[in-house]
């Protein structure tokens, strides 16, 4: 399918230095060290670039004036404090770039763990992309110029859902004209390598041993065990079987909670987690720089010492941006941020600015909308109180065995003997594990990605321990015992892409597609001529076995539900009511009106609801649009009775 939105959008490609030029200059006013600058630089004009075009298509509700203003008003900024800079204060640059540079072996670690999850990332459709409320409809939604989107099944109500990465996703597709399956996966490898970086940052100011040389293995140590630490799921199904590879076995009635990299192709968490990494370094930075004197009067771009308004303006842009990608890490990082801050800074003064500061973010993301889009009047929260993940104690006990393995007893020794920063990452594991051991979430099972936000501080713990393991005794037998612990921990994780590179029996294709469905050519100009017509907050009809593909390629609302859309804080009762209708599929137009419907589209093998089609258009109700060959588009005609 060819990119509906206006040609003139590539020109917006220009921008996008400027984009991480706006990045580069607020990380310039977070420390003095050209790597960190660096790391933070893509993350925080992504963010930036982000927040504005939600912002301006939530006003406007357009996406495509969103997508004009919104890059505009981060680029122009952007290019014009770096040629302010340049003119006014040239020896600025010199001053960032002097103090450290990321290592040369970094690039080729993060080229070779992207490598290792390409396959799996370009040869298969994950997770939620391909349903009929998911990513690919979405995005697809965003470029038909609806804005805010609405859900794929209820076109009535707007989404309720953290849909940052579709908006990047349209953005790209935009800009380039890449079709939306390899925009989503282009974004996803990217994320991971930008991972990958932040990681390998993090690694070397963490695991390198102050009085020895800096050792690429060390600084590598922690996007290895982070990225693909895993538990042991491997007691659940038969060794022929895929699934122990994939993590989906499970305990009792509780599915296993599956590795991080399974996460990064959920992909709230494959825009989430790069935002969320970037907080880590500036907190993990900031609190090494609390005390220290940057008084500089020639650089006044220079870094503040702990927290100033260089700081509070990145970590709100992050955490915002962070609402509207991933509401788990918004949620979790929003706490840990705040009482690591006042753990830094035990002060008055702190407590008071941070009060100022938490009122102002939370006001922000609730402004934005996406996950805290206003509810309809039938769901609800869906969060209910209970004890333990699983009915008994040892089920809850061999659940996070086999979810965190090496990770649980590696991580808490790592925090016991560790002078990081431990107020953050044991706020992430405590308020994590607390969330899934006390929380139940009534429409899914996703109560459980707390336990990624808890896995995540724990497998950067686990890295810690893991360094001190190297240093024991004479080299071969640290290197040994790190090996020992390390190779369990992260086992799962490594064989979860290899499942996908070598197609080995026993995917579940409701769970990991091949790939989108397909349209014929007749269906494909069928939805290239709904696109520009439908309304979208109408429903259009087209069979089962054909809806799937108009929902991904057009972002078409289709009335069928299925397992996925239960998981929607929907009311039982409106999704009982639309069962039947598809089921009994009644003569009277009323019915179909009632619940939404605008169009149907029909061919030789619709029989039931083609007769129906004929009889509404002999009484004045409907009326042929449009055929493509055998592919016929009826438009409901809204308010007409029959004679």
């Amino acid at each position: 399918m060819s990119v509906p939105l206006p040609q003139s959008c590539i020109v917006l490609a220009l921008l996008l230095p400027g984009i991480w030029l706006a990045g580069r200059e607020l990380s310039r006013r977070l420390s003095d060290q050209r790597a960190i600058v660096l790391a933070l630089a893509p993350g925080l004009g992504a963010a930036m670039w982000l927040l504005a075009i939600h912002a301006v298509a939530l006003i406007t509700g357009s996406f495509v004036l969103g997508l004009w203003i919104g890059t505009c008003a981060v680029a122009g900024p952007g290019c014009a404090s770096w040629w302010y800079g340049r003119r006014q204060l040239p020896g600025a640059d010199r001053a960032v770039a002097g103090v450290s540079r990321p290592s040369r072996w970094m690039w080729p670690g993060a080229v070779v763990a992207t490598a290792w999850i390409a396959p799996a990332a370009l040869g298969w459709a994950f997770h939620d992309e391909v349903i009929l409320a998911g990513h690919m409809s979405f995005v697809a939604q965003l470029q038909n110029d609806i804005y805010p989107p609405r859900y794929g099944v209820f076109p009535d109500l707007e989404l309720r859902y953290h849909y940052g990465f579709d908006i990047l996703c349209a953005a790209i597709t935009a800009l380039t004209r890449l079709s939306i399956p390899l925009a989503i996966d282009l974004l996803t490898l990217a994320s991971w390598a930008y991972s990958f970086c932040l990681l390998w940052l993090l690694g070397a100011r963490w695991l390198v041993h102050p009085d020895r040389p800096p050792a690429p293995a060390a600084a590598a140590l922690l996007p290895l065990v982070v990225l693909f630490g895993a538990g042991i799921p491997f007691f659940a199904d038969s060794a022929l079987s895929a699934h122990p590879w994939l993590g989906l076995g499970a305990v009792g009635n509780v599915p296993l909670n599956p590795p991080l990299v399974s996460y990064h192709f959920q992909h709230p968490w494959t825009a989430g987690l790069p935002l969320a990494l970037c907080l880590v370094l500036i907190i993990e930075n900031s609190d090494r720089m609390v005390g220290r004197s940057n008084n500089r009067p020639t650089e006044p771009a220079g870094p503040e010492p702990g927290w100033g308004l260089g700081h509070h303006a990145a970590v709100a842009t992050l955490l915002v941006a962070l609402a509207l990608s991933q509401v788990v890490l918004f949620a979790s990082l929003f706490g840990a941020v705040l009482l690591a801050r006042v753990v830094a800074a035990p002060t008055r003064a702190t407590v008071a600015q941070l009060v100022v500061f938490a009122l102002a973010v939370a006001g922000l993301a609730v402004l934005s909308r996406g996950f805290f889009a206003p509810a309809s009047a039938e769901s609800s929260t869906g969060l209910t109180l209970a004890t333990g993940i699983a009915e008994t104690l040892s089920d809850t006990l061999w659940w996070h065995v086999q979810s965190m393995g090496f990770m649980l007893p590696l991580g808490i020794a790592g925090l016991a003997m560790w002078r990081g920063p431990r107020v953050l990452l044991a706020t992430l594991a405590v308020g994590g594990l607390l969330a899934v051991n006390l929380l139940r979430y009534t429409y899914s099972w996703d109560i459980v990605k707390f336990a990624t936000v808890a896995g995540i501080a724990l497998s950067m713990a686990s890295a810690v321990t893991i360094a001190r393991l190297a240093r024991l005794g004479r080299r071969w037998v640290g290197a040994s015992l790190a090996a020992l612990a390390l190779v369990p921990t992260v086992a799962a994780g490594v064989l979860f892409p290899l499942t996908f590179t070598l197609d080995r029996p026993g995917i579940p294709p409701s769970v990991f597609a091949l790939a989108p469905d397909a349209l014929s050519a007749e269906d494909a100009a069928a939805v290239a001529w709904l696109r520009g017509r439908a309304d979208p907050g109408v429903l259009v009809y087209r069979r089962r076995d054909v809806a799937g593909a108009y929902a991904q390629w057009g972002g078409i609302a289709q009335p069928w539900i299925d397992p996925m859309v239960e998981r929607f804080p929907f009311a039982r009762q409106r999704l009982a009511e639309r069962r039947a209708l598809l089921r009994e599929l009644p003569a009277d137009i009323a019915a179909y009106r009632e619940a939404g419907f605008g169009w149907v589209v029909l061919d030789d093998r619709d029989r039931r609801i083609r007769t129906l089609a004929e009889m509404w258009q002999s009484q004045g109700q409907a009326r042929m649009a449009a055929r493509f060959g055998h592919v016929q588009i009826i438009e409901l005609s809204p308010g007409r009775d029959p004679p």
